[in-house]
């Protein structure tokens, strides 16, 4: 068996800067990640219910949990909802279709993660 380990370079990522209280920055990154917009109501979903202590720790938990529910489950969101939201809690119900789901966001990273006066700055890997 022949063993092999292959190292190529890669720079794909997007830097967001997001500006407002808590809430507004979870809406426009579940926005910015699903490509959708807030809904009331709209058939079948799952809900992602998130509590951290660490704000970097929720901020990345929140993007990476989004991503793996709508790929594991092979769903495309349509829209979603904020059933509660504080400092760094937040229960969102993601409504979805039954559909393949183009995604071009691999994960949420924490290299040059900064978050402080209502201002997050993240980069995502994709």
């Amino acid at each position: 068996m022949i063993r092999m380990l292959k190292i190529e370079d890669h720079t794909a990522d997007v830097k967001l800067i997001l500006k407002g209280d808590i809430c507004e920055i979870i809406r426009d990154l579940v926005g910015y990640i699903t490509k959708t917009k807030e809904c009331s109501n709209s058939g079948e979903f799952f809900y992602i219910d998130l509590e951290e202590q660490i704000p970097e720790m929720f901020f990345v938990n929140l993007i990476n949990t989004l991503i793996a529910e709508l790929e594991i489950r092979e769903v495309k969101p349509v829209c979603y909802k904020i059933e509660y939201c504080e400092e760094f809690k937040a229960k969102i119900m993601i409504f979805y279709v039954k559909d393949r789901w183009y995604n071009r966001i691999k994960a949420a990273t924490f290299h040059n993660l900064r978050y402080s006066n209502n201002t997050l700055e993240i980069v995502l890997d994709i």
